[in-house]
């Protein structure tokens, strides 16, 4: 015996575990313990081909409450009235929507213009390719298209898109516009009641002195009871006037702080048309330069082109193909590339094409309903401007010569009474209708100028007075 069977045999006695005899070898005994359940991953798979859904992060979650909770921002007056005004438009949330709407429009605007470009797309699936025998590899797929020809759909979608993004601009100009013009009517208004509340305040004062002296002549019976009640009525209803002018008063410095984040002080400076472009004061309004009838007309061009779009889908498409499989295994690794022109149309869809194009149809009419509104609309309000703008020089001066009528009415009736030709009761009507003129005098002052600045605003130009750039 040589001595590799030697070592065979020590070998096969030491793995036998010393046994004299074979007979008694226990293989159960011999062999180490080993448990699979603990080496071997456990798999579910139940769970393997179930959708498992991301945990949720409640911190994350979008809630309601910073929105209701969030302040306005306070606007600063120091730099003055048109640069507050112009700051609180630009961060108020109607302009930044409207400019996020821009951003938007162009966003999907680049994104339409991609599918000009080539696609390139691949797919990898590692696995098991073959069982028996075990095969572990990979097949993979690299994807390659580009448009030739689609009947002129996605031409038209980029059109429909460019059209989307002007209509976007014009808002947001329109948008700017409109709060400046709200900004500016909340400094006006309050302004406007202010001075209201102190002409009504000097009248009153007036009125007080004389009603005293009304009730000293009333005790000692040089008046009858009926000129007492009547001057009283005159006197009560200028009260009641000015109660209702105070609230007015306390609704425009509210309207005030929520445009600007804080209460109207004392040195509040009144606007002035002069403060304006000299483009306020002699302006003329083109019905199609306003922004919001080149918006709704932009936006039924837009209607028109996203009918040639669902249109555009009853002619073929053509676009160059390519792809390469490949099979990358333990016993073999192949690659078959491929190119060609894909071809398709549309043959049978059950009607829901032409269904689209009756719905873009309808559109289009919903958008020339629209487009004639804005314009009757915009035509009457420009009329009622315009008339309010033409009538102010004349109904100004009237109203001044009524001022100046009443101041000498009443200081003829204080002559008057010393002499019995008039009485206390006469100047206290007077006094009232004093007020009226100066009253009407203030309201006319400021209903033209938000006149002008409304056609300003109308037309788009308002930005202008607050160098403001498109």
């Amino acid at each position: 015996m040589n001595s590799v069977s030697i070592k065979y045999l020590v070998l096969i006695s030491i793995t036998l575990g010393g046994c004299s005899n074979l007979q008694e070898f226990n293989l159960n005994e011999s062999l180490p313990k080993i448990d699979f359940k603990k080496v071997l991953p456990e798999v579910n798979f139940n769970q393997l081909f179930t959708y498992k859904e991301p945990a949720s992060n409640e911190n994350l979650e979008l809630t309601l409450k910073p929105f209701l909770t969030s302040s306005s921002s306070l606007i600063s007056f120091e730099n003055g009235n048109f640069m507050a005004i112009a700051d609180a438009a630009m961060s108020s949330p109607e302009v930044l929507g409207a400019r996020q709407t821009v951003l938007n429009s162009e966003i999907s605007k680049s994104y339409i213009k991609t599918q000009y470009k080539p696609n390139l797309n691949t797919v990898i699936t590692p696995g098991i390719s073959n069982i028996n025998p075990l095969q572990v590899g990979a097949l993979a797929a690299l994807n390659f298209t580009k448009i030739l020809f689609d009947g002129g759909k996605l031409t038209n979608q980029v059109s429909s898109a460019e059209l989307a993004l002007t209509a976007a601009q014009l808002k947001y100009l329109e948008s700017v516009n409109q709060q400046l013009l709200k900004n500016s009517l909340a400094i006006i208004n309050v302004s406007r009641f202010k001075r209201i509340n102190s002409a009504a305040n000097l009248r009153i004062e007036k009125l007080d002195v004389l009603s005293d002296q009304l009730k000293t002549m009333e005790n000692v019976g040089a008046i009858d009871a009926t000129t007492m009640v009547q001057a009283n009525r005159t006197i009560y209803g200028l009260y009641t006037q000015k109660a209702e002018l105070e609230e007015s008063l306390k609704k425009s410095e509210v309207n005030f702080a929520k445009l600007f984040g804080l209460t109207p002080n004392k040195g509040l400076k009144p606007l002035k048309i002069s403060d304006f472009s000299n483009a306020l004061i002699s302006l003329e309004i083109q019905l199609e330069r306003i922004p919001a009838i080149n918006n709704e007309f932009i936006l039924l061009k837009k209607s028109h082109k996203d009918l040639a779009v669902v249109k555009a889908q009853k002619s073929h498409s053509v676009s160059l193909s390519g792809e390469i499989d490949g099979t990358l295994a333990s016993t073999k690794k192949t690659i078959t590339p491929a190119v060609g022109l894909a071809i398709s149309k549309n043959l049978f869809d059950g009607g829901r094409l032409d269904k689209q194009i009756e719905s873009a149809e309808t559109q289009i009419k919903i958008q020339e309903y629209k487009l004639s509104s804005i314009i009757k609309e915009t035509k009457l309000q420009l009329a009622q401007l315009n008339n309010q703008i033409k009538n102010y020089n004349n109904l100004k001066s009237l109203n001044d010569k009524n001022i100046y009528y009443s101041e000498k009415e009443i200081d003829l009736l204080k002559s008057q009474v010393q002499i019995g030709r008039a009485t206390i009761s006469d100047i206290i009507s007077a006094e009232a209708r004093l007020f009226e003129f100066q009253l009407k005098s203030i309201n006319l002052d400021t209903d033209y100028l938000i006149a002008k600045i409304s056609l300003s605003s109308l037309s788009g130009s308002l930005m202008d007075s607050f160098d403001i750039n498109q």
